[in-house]
């Protein structure tokens, strides 16, 4: 079994360019679920936040994110990075 707690250290630690490498999926997967303003978002394994960041913009402050993830390192950093309208 993985030790998620070691795989976020340096996930968070090399954040942008993580972020920046798997940017390209993240916008193909926003770009399947047609996000509108107003929705409200479920994002399992929000991983540093980035998914939530992105979808915020899309649904703006009339809807609402839910992020999860089973790493407190990633919940940390998520919940330090996301809009009002996130909950992590």
């Amino acid at each position: 079994m993985k030790n998620w707690d070691e795989m976020a250290a340096p996930w968070v630690r090399h954040e942008a360019r993580m972020e920046g490498a798997h940017r390209p999926v993240l916008d193909a997967l926003l770009a399947a679920a047609d996000l509108q303003p107003g929705m409200r978002v479920l994002d399992i394994g929000l991983g540093s936040g980035s998914s939530s960041l992105l979808a915020a913009e899309i649904i703006g402050p009339g809807g609402s994110i839910l992020g999860v993830d089973v790493a407190p390192p990633f919940v940390a950093r998520a919940a330090s990075r996301v809009p009002a309208n996130a909950q992590v």
